[in-house]
């Protein structure tokens, strides 16, 4: 799960893998997406890219995983 530092709360305890997504930490939401979107773009690139991998690996083949009309 990505980790964006938009929200002014307090984090919470969470059991998922958080992955950091925020390379220039502004409160602003506009100036922080705007800014960050190159970064989260890589960030959910690699975190697709380990799903992709993990489930290609329990499977056997990446092709098993998915039917052949996909």
């Amino acid at each position: 799960m990505p980790h964006f530092h938009v929200s002014r709360g307090k984090e919470r305890e969470t059991r998922l893998i958080v992955h950091e997504a925020t390379m220039f930490p502004f409160r602003g939401p506009i100036l922080h997406y705007t800014l960050n979107a190159p970064y989260q773009y890589a960030v959910f690139k690699r975190i697709i890219k380990e799903a992709v991998i993990k489930t290609a690996s329990k499977h056997g083949d990446i092709k098993d995983v998915f039917p052949d009309s996909a």
